[in-house]
């Protein structure tokens, strides 16, 4: 499946909680060792603390509710000392682009908010192509 398309970055979501029915830690633990870059969608800044302590894990960087204010950006980044960012906020995107390219080992790629239908719903797209 996702093998023989021989991606060079796969972005996953693995269940909610691992209080709940979905088995994300069983597919966590079987890809641990693929994982490069962690985040979190948290959606207070305490949650991300929560999750830190009660999991022990140390996400690259949080998102979510919990960075839709300036506040909350400037109160996650006090409490798990991780970089918080509004996406897709033009001003994020290039922090998340360096965190990125560090932690994927990718070239150079530029970001931006796009546009994504008529409700305006935004998405980010990679406007760089990577080479193999």
């Amino acid at each position: 499946m996702i093998v023989a398309e021989n991606p060079d970055v796969v972005v996953a979501e693995a269940g909610a909680s691992r209080f709940e029915p979905y088995n994300g830690s069983i597919a966590l633990e079987e890809l641990r060792e693929q994982v490069h870059c962690t985040v979190l969608c948290a959606s207070d800044p305490y949650a991300v603390i929560g999750v830190t302590q009660a999991f022990g894990v140390e996400p690259d960087f949080v998102t979510g509710a919990a960075t839709s204010t300036s506040a909350g950006v400037q109160l996650v980044e006090t409490l798990a000392k991780v970089p918080a960012l509004t996406l897709p906020a033009e001003e994020s995107l290039s922090q998340l682009s360096q965190i990125l390219q560090t932690k994927l080992s990718l070239p150079s790629a530029k970001l931006s908010a796009a546009s994504n239908g008529e409700r305006g719903d935004k998405s980010i797209e990679v406007l760089a192509g990577f080479e193999r």
